[in-house]
Formats: C-alpha cells, structure tokens, sequence
C-alpha cells in the first residue's frame, strides 16, 4: 500500500524552483521513494533535531534537501521544503525562521482552536496563527478560530460537529440537537437540514464556521439529554422539522406501546421543557397507548 503526499504552500512553491533549477527528475525520484516507504534506505535519510525534530530530511543536491514529515497511522507524508538549504536542514531552522522552537506547537488532530489557545507557544499569535495556516498545521473556520486537520488516506478530516462548537464557545456547556437527533427518535420525522441547533447558555444567532451553519440558543436543556427530551424537543419543533404534530402523536403511541420511550420520563421532560400545547400532546399520547392493544389505532 502506498503513501498519500500532502504538500505544504511552501514546497508547492518550491517546485517552481526545482523545475527553474532543472532538478525536477531528481525530486520525483524521492517523491516517488517517499510514495512507497518514507524510511527506506537507501539512499539514507537524516532525523532533524531542534525545531524540526520529529521530521525527516533527504539530498536533492549538494545545496538543497527535501524536509518532510510522516504520520503512521494516516499512512501520509507531509512535504514541508524543497528548496532548503543544507546548513538550514542540518540546523532544523531554515523552515521556521522566524518561528523558535519555544512556539512550535505540538497540535492534537481534530481539536478546534481559539487565537488565544496559541499563548502557550508565542506572543505574536497573530503572526504564529497565520504560519500554521501557510504550514497545513491550521485551517481556519471563522475570524479567530481554526483547527488541526486528521489526516485519512482521502486527505484532511474535519472535526466533529460538538468540537467546533466547543471551540467557538469555550466550553463545554452545551446540547446539539436538529434532524440527525430527532430522526433518531423514530416517531416518523425524516428531515434533514443543513443547520445544527445549539442549546446553550450563552450566545443567540446563527454562524456559519466552517462549511456547517450552526443555531444558536440560549435556552433551559437537560445536562444529559436522553430520547423522551428529544422526543419532546422535536414536537416543539415539528414545524422545523416538517412534521405534522398528529403523525409525531401517533408515533409517539407506537413508540410508547412498543416501550422504545418511557411514558414517566417522556411526561417529566415535557412538564420541564415544553409547551402546555406539548404536554397536552403528551399526556394524551401517554393514556390513549395504555388503552389501546398493540396493531389497534392510528
């Protein structure tokens, strides 16, 4: 099985210099190398130190190297420079210049970070948050906020729905809810829509990060969020959902009857969370399932 190469936009621009220099044959030689295995040797490879460590060096000439990068697991290897020079390479300085080894910010996949989270590793967060962006370290989803790509065999992962929530508001204080969670109720809504519904208590509005739009809302939510609150969540929303409240009734019956819900705990989320209309709703799809045997009524 072979590697997947990602490239940075240093050593994209790089390539224009290898092909200018007329060493574009001996560069996809080692691209090739580093496609089946970027530790064979020969021809040998040199582990950098500093703040390169971590990272892996190859001979294009006697002047320039080949830095780069591998990730196990992701089976991908991360192209840093193709134009480095060699006292650069050997001294694991020539790439961050500009940035030392004190900010050289070891990034854990898929996590979503603020400007501020940065702190730890510099003072201009400004000028390190743009690095990381022109490195592939970071990709941004809104003014301020970014996160640390996974890497698969298809290319860069973004992070799940909760962590760029929990990015954006700092914590953790917080229920997703909309389609994907009522949909999974099973009283019959099947719509699928491209907002995610926040519950916090915090912020209101709606933002797009990312390529997502995400609803924000201050409001009441349990802090552990169990079917019959969703069930009840959904009829407060059918009309978002597309959802008639006398098909969500009905399958709220069947769903009784067929013990998928508990009727205490379904009449208690919606005592705390819902309309008097919803607990009415409620309460009648609660005594209309005990009365009725299972296969009889709508």
């Amino acid at each position: 099985m072979t590697w997947t190469l990602v490239f940075t936009r240093r050593a994209r621009k790089d390539a224009r210099k290898i092909r200018e220099a007329g060493l574009r044959a001996k560069v996809e030689g080692l691209l090739e190398i580093l496609r089946e295995n970027p530790f064979q040797n020969p021809p040998p490879y040199e582990k950098l130190i500093g703040d390169l460590l971590g990272a892996y060096s190859r001979r294009i000439n006697i002047q320039h190297r080949l830095v780069y990068q591998v990730y196990d697991e992701a089976r991908t290897v991360k192209v840093l420079r193709m134009w480095t020079h060699y006292e650069w390479a050997r001294a694991a300085s020539g790439i961050f210049q500009t940035m030392p080894a004190k900010i050289q910010p070891r990034l854990e996949p898929g996590k979503v970070y603020r400007t501020r989270d940065l702190r730890t590793w510099g003072a201009n967060l400004a000028r390190l948050a743009r690095r990381l962006i022109e490195e592939g370290e970071l990709r941004p989803l809104a003014h301020g906020l970014f996160y640390h790509p996974k890497r698969s065999r298809f290319g860069p992962v973004p992070p799940e729905d909760a962590e760029i929530v929990r990015g954006f508001l700092g914590n953790d204080d917080f229920v997703l809810t909309g389609s994907p969670y009522w949909n999974a109720v099973g009283l019959g809504a099947q719509a699928v829509f491209p907002v995610v519904l926040v519950y916090n208590r915090e912020r209101t509005g709606e933002f797009r990060l990312g390529a997502r739009r995400y609803q924000l809302r201050r409001v009441r939510f349990p802090d552990s969020p169990d079917r019959e609150w969703y069930a009840v969540d959904l009829l407060e929303h059918h009309r978002m959902a597309g959802v008639s409240p006398s098909r969500l009734e009905a399958g709220l019956r069947a769903a009784l009857r067929e013990h998928r819900l508990d009727p205490e705990t379904l009449r208690s989320r919606a005592r705390e969370y819902a309309t008097r209309k919803t607990q009415t709703l409620v309460d009648r799809a609660i005594d209309t399932s005990r009365t009725l045997a299972p296969g009889l009524g709508a």
